[in-house]
């Protein structure tokens, strides 16, 4: 988005039926490099998404789909790239990488998580 005179200068697909629903940086500090990817989640799955891939934006090799419906809906990462996810049903799952399935997987505390914060050292 061109914020000076309001247009989209390019706009990204990660694949034809996924929605994504939310975008972080791959670490906590990536804002302050020049790393060029992002973490994406979408309801039911978690990719990572590289602007630099020509025409679907999706790393083939760096994705998680699961079968039932997750209803994530919030991610974070700490320093070291791993990833805290939350759901609308209340659980949270911490992945150490992407394409795998869940290291930890937290049970519901009953409300939706709307946002999750990570620190640096996770």
């Amino acid at each position: 988005m061109d914020l000076e005179v309001g247009k989209v200068v390019e706009e990204w697909k990660v694949s034809d039926d996924i929605q994504i629903r939310n975008a972080v940086p791959t670490n906590n500090s990536a804002q302050m490099t020049s790393e060029p990817t992002l973490i994406g989640h979408g309801r039911n799955i978690v990719f990572k998404i590289d602007p630099s891939l020509s025409g679907l934006k999706l790393v083939d090799s760096q994705y998680k789909q699961y079968t039932t419906k997750q209803e994530f809906s919030a991610a974070n990462t700490d320093e070291a790239g791993c990833l805290a996810v939350a759901s609308d049903k209340g659980e949270i799952r911490l992945f150490d990488a992407i394409g795998k399935n869940a290291k930890t997987a937290l049970p519901s505390i009953g409300d939706p998580i709307r946002g999750i914060d990570v620190s640096a050292d996770g």
